[in-house]
């Protein structure tokens, strides 16, 4: 790769890199573009460490714009200091412009490799990779670089979607712009790191979120009291993955208001497994498969105050309650209750034996010889009425007696989930 072919098919519009020209239009304009080969920049690099990469945002950009063979559609902006000679630095110029467009360049030529493409196709390839459009542009110091980053996705979100920064991912920015400044300036204060912003000149499109006083401060809290959860961090990443910028749990008032609502790390990662279970099992399809802010803080019609988590911490309580106290005073079967403990361990353990409504490649033959009816019909005893009156007296004042039933009771369908 590193001699580039005589004829060249790929179309290119920039000249390639010219030394004398590079050094003269830096000092005239402090920006030169150029083509050179796709591996002059430094492909590990990133301006902002911690922040991960949507991988549905890369598929995308594969999928659009490298369905076959085609040049970078925006040039790799790349950084230099005065005195740097980016012809002798093949592998470690530093990239400013987002990483999304290299992953998906990447990903394009192991698909067609993988698929068994002619040689035609891979000799197209390789001018691709040979003939990329660079961008270079004079910058002082590392802080400067981030800040030139972060602008670059906002100038380019308004053409390429898949540069915006999701919720998660402008929180992780936060975090490590945060950190990097604090390596030089120790402890910073939340209005501090927004001046980090300000300062930095970052004019943020109509289409992101702007780095506010309020959106640090709740940035910070989310990513120590939420982020920190393995369990939750998975769950944010597979809804985002799956579904992008619309993922329920966009928005940072949305992730804020969940928290508050939770409060402990153990009712945190219970609210978001929950919720996740009960948006795949299809139960805000009828508000656009969306979780509204107001049902999460009961804040809806009649709610009375309790929302969706207070729904969800409940059924956690019936969950412990079942497999706990409830299952050992009664003379089950001891297959049964095993079975019991496995199937509703959590949403995700009740998935993997039942599925979600519309699946159809369950196995659910383990029902055979292991029939729980005795325990659910045992579930709607006085003795369970008078536990769930004991632990909601305020939902048996102000909210319907059908609510209490349908809300709270775990069903047949779906015993430890979502109902």
């Amino acid at each position: 790769m590193s001699q580039r072919p005589k004829t060249q098919t790929v179309s290119c519009t920039q000249d390639p890199l010219e030394p004398v020209k590079l050094m003269s239009m830096m000092e005239m304009t402090s920006t030169y573009t150029a083509h050179e080969t796709f591996v002059m920049q430094d492909m590990w690099w990133t301006a902002c460490p911690g922040v991960p990469v949507r991988q549905d945002a890369v598929n995308s950009f594969a999928k659009f714009y490298f369905e076959t063979p085609q040049p970078m559609p925006v040039p790799i902006e790349c950084a230099l200091k005065r005195g740097d000679k980016p012809w002798e630095m093949h592998g470690r110029v530093k990239r400013i412009s987002s990483e999304e467009p290299i992953h998906a360049l990447i990903q394009a030529v192991h698909r067609d490799l993988a698929n068994g493409a002619d040689a035609a196709t891979m000799i197209e390839w390789k001018r691709v990779l040979l003939y990329c459009p660079y961008k270079f542009t004079y910058v002082e110091n590392a802080s400067q670089l981030q800040m030139a980053s972060i602008q670059w996705r906002e100038n380019k979100a308004q053409d390429y979607d898949t540069v915006r920064r999701s919720t998660r991912q402008r929180i992780c920015e936060v975090i490590a712009v945060r950190h990097q400044a604090e390596i030089v300036r120790g402890p910073m204060t939340v209005d501090e790191v927004v001046a980090l912003y300000t300062d930095g000149g970052i004019k943020f499109s109509d289409m992101s979120e702007p780095v506010t006083k309020s959106f640090v401060d709740s940035a910070m809290t989310i990513a120590t009291r939420a982020f920190s959860i393995q369990s939750v961090a998975k769950t944010l990443t597979d809804a985002e993955e799956r579904l992008g910028a619309k993922s329920p749990f966009e928005g940072i008032s949305k992730l804020q208001a969940i928290i508050q609502k939770a409060r402990s790390p153990t009712n945190i990662e219970v609210a978001f497994e929950y919720l996740w279970d009960r948006w795949q099992a299809g139960a805000f399809r009828d508000r656009d498969d969306v979780i509204p802010l107001r049902a999460i803080t009961g804040q809806e019609s009649g709610a009375g105050g309790r929302g969706l988590i207070d729904v969800l911490l409940m059924q956690e309580a019936l969950r412990v309650y079942l497999l706990g106290t409830f299952v050992q005073a009664h003379p089950f079967p001891a297959h049964v209750k095993a079975m019991l403990a496995k199937i509703c361990r959590s949403p995700t353990h009740f998935r993997q034996f039942n599925g979600f409504p519309e699946d159809t490649d369950v196995d659910r033959q383990w029902r055979q010889g292991c029939r729980i009816e005795p325990v659910l019909f045992t579930l709607g005893n006085l003795r369970l009425r008078s536990w769930l009156r004991a632990r909601v007296p305020r939902e048996r004042k102000t909210c319907p007696a059908s609510r209490l039933r349908d809300g709270l009771r775990p069903r047949a369908h779906t015993l430890g989930a979502a109902p």
